[in-house]
């Protein structure tokens, strides 16, 4: 009797629960899980676009792969992605997130400044940062030499030794705002009575860093460092921009390998071979950091943070010293240590002065220091902003300088050349990708959070995976697919932009649902309300930081997104904003400041959507990633 009066309740909602969940299951299936275990099965098979005809070949692909120097240098430089981007961005993520996590207008500018690398176009970044390592008259070694270190001056790009490192950086300054975010999500939902507590018990800012925060963020740190992780391995866009995996295989990824194997090479089953071990990697990293969660949690000694704080600070001095001393043999591992040891230092002074320094002086100094970091973010933004009004022999000589002429032609030469069209494009795309991503996930998320299904714990999860998985485990089977139904440009992207954006929007959009007092969609269902009224009409409108959250998430992703563009959209006329930006570049490499324009051009848009919806990035953040 009992067993039936609880499953009264999952029989009522079975119907209508799963006609809500079908559009985002559907989506999700065919174009993200259907299209990893097709690539999987092709990755047994030899064959190409040119001769289709599949042959067997078993764990053939397999082997050559374990033989195959390039695919070694690809997983190495993935390894190095993995570990100094963990190891640089997440300290950073937390010290900024720690240091100036207030409500505070002057934060929260400054917040908005480690942000903006974020949100602009990957291949604009890409671009922005190809100029400035140009090793003749680039703006990096034009610095050097200005501030007499010309000994420093490299090939960067070009040099094989230094090209994978140069990337690192670059992509370490796009994403440290980003995880800073997310950091920031896990402090602000700490209670203050916590920190009261520990203030009357006499404990010093440094103490209750290390024995409140650090150990009430552990679980927010380790899925941060899972997201770093699995971005490292999914990384290409700006090795595919900056140096296309050169000079040589030396800068290369799995991904770029991949790429290359399958569209340039046409060896399409050694390429889903690749696909896959990009797969078994990213899911590997993720187990491990799921058993790394479950883990009982640690805190740590008062005395641990305190020497350690004193050690890292006398290392990094060390380092220093070591780094002027061998000036002339400076290597890209030492340049590493030097810059991770410098961190610690900064996270060592913000420390100790937060301790020992009266309150108001020690805040003086700390927001000084954050607010030297930040301007230290924006100089390559405003360095392209100032390089697209420059003519083109003021920007290769004067790559520092303020404009001698205003050239606003640029703009206009860029516009004409094709980044209108571009720019139109992304946005009808974006718009549509966006719109219908959130018509396919609040439904679903709605569903989870509030109705009872039989499998809705399992399709949950299967769902959510999917912000784990790489688009390139797809890319094979979409391109097959596009080309077998003649299904090409527009439509063929925006399935998959909807379907690998659906797990984010369902994971925040539940976790917001959930927190929502039931006496709102019970008082709804006593008025005759529906599950879609009661979505529209409740849900939605209460929700809606976590909706402006998701959608500039998703946004920001369609915008960014170039490995589908490059493989699905074959007409020029089509093209989105990431390939258009790449083409352009193409046609005009021989004018940069034109290049700096449409850089600009793409850039405006999304930071625009940004600084409008930027409050709600946190509200939604909290209530989802954090839950």
């Amino acid at each position: 009797m009992v067993g039936e009066r609880n499953m009264g309740p999952m029989r009522r909602n079975g119907s209508s629960a799963y006609l809500l969940l079908l559009p985002a299951l559907l989506t999700f299936v065919g174009y993200v899980l259907y299209p990893i275990v097709h690539t999987c099965l092709l990755s047994f098979y030899s064959w190409s676009t040119v001769n289709q005809t599949k042959l067997a070949v078993g764990w053939q692909n397999y082997s050559h792969l374990w033989q195959d120097p390039n695919f070694y240098a690809a997983l190495r430089n993935n390894g190095l992605f993995i570990v100094l981007s963990v190891a640089v961005q997440l300290p950073l993520a937390l010290l900024v997130a720690v240091g100036i996590g207030s409500s505070m207008r002057r934060h929260q500018f400054l917040r908005t400044l480690f942000f903006a690398p974020f949100v602009l176009p990957v291949v604009a970044v890409g671009l922005v940062w190809k100029m400035i390592y140009e090793p003749n008259l680039g703006a990096a070694n034009a610095l050097l030499s200005a501030m007499h270190l010309g000994q420093f001056a490299s090939g960067w790009l070009g040099d094989s030794g230094v090209a994978i490192f140069a990337v690192i950086a670059v992509s370490c300054w796009r994403y440290v705002g980003f995880h800073m975010m997310i950091v920031l999500a896990g402090v602000q939902a700490i209670e203050d009575d916590v920190y009261e507590a520990a203030r009357l018990d006499g404990a010093t800012g440094w103490q209750t860093f290390w024995q409140i925060t650090l150990p009430l963020l552990r679980r927010v740190l380790l899925v941060d460092a899972l997201l770093i992780t699995v971005g490292s391995v999914k990384i290409f866009d700006l090795v595919k921009v900056m140096t296309d995996g050169g000079p040589g295989f030396a800068s290369d990824v799995l991904a770029t390998f991949m790429y290359r194997t399958a569209f340039t090479e046409d060896r399409m089953g050694y390429s889903a071979a690749i696909a896959v071990i990009m797969l078994l990697v990213t899911l590997l990293f993720t187990v491990v950091y799921l058993k790394l969660t479950s883990l009982e949690e640690v805190s740590l000694p008062g005395w641990v943070g305190k020497w350690l704080g004193r050690t890292v600070l006398a290392a990094a001095v060390l380092g220093m010293v070591w780094r002027l001393l061998e000036a002339h043999g400076a290597t890209p591992v030492r340049v590493v240590v030097l810059v991770v040891l410098g961190l610690g230092a900064l996270i060592a002074v913000v420390g100790v002065a937060w301790e020992r320094l009266p309150r108001r002086l020690a805040g003086g100094l700390r927001d000084g220091l954050f607010a030297v970091l930040a301007l230290v973010f924006m100089v390559p933004v405003v360095w392209a902003a100032l390089g697209s009004v420059k003519s083109l022999n003021d920007l290769m000589l004067h790559p520092w300088g303020l404009p001698e002429t205003w050239v606003w032609g640029n703009y206009v030469q860029a516009w004409q050349g094709g980044i209108g069209r571009y720019l139109f494009n992304s946005v009808v795309v974006t718009t549509v990708s966006v719109g219908l991503s959130l018509a396919f996930a609040a439904p679903a998320a709605y569903v989870f959070a509030r109705l009872r299904v039989r499998g809705g714990l399992v399709l949950f999860g299967v769902i959510v995976a999917g912000i784990l998985l790489p688009v390139h485990a797809s890319l094979i089977p979409l391109f097959i697919q596009s080309n077998r139904l003649g299904i090409a440009n527009w439509p063929a992207i925006i399935g998959p932009y909807i379907a690998f954006g659906l797990p984010l929007m369902v994971l925040m959009l539940r976790a917001y649902f959930a927190g929502i007092p039931e006496e709102l969609t019970d008082a709804a269902k006593i008025d005759g309300c529906g599950h879609l009224r009661t979505l529209w009409h409740v849900l939605l409108p209460v929700a809606k930081p976590a909706v402006a959250a998701v959608c500039i998430f998703q946004a920001a992703w369609v915008w960014n997104e170039l490995p589908l563009a490059l493989v699905l959209v074959k007409e020029k006329v089509w093209q989105i904003l990431p390939v258009g930006l790449l083409n352009f570049q193409g046609e005009h490499s021989t004018d940069w400041a034109v290049v700096m324009a449409g850089v600009m051009i793409s850039v405006v848009p999304i930071l625009v959507l940004y600084f409008v919806f930027q409050r709600h990035i946190v509200k939604g953040l909290t209530a989802g990633a954090i839950k």
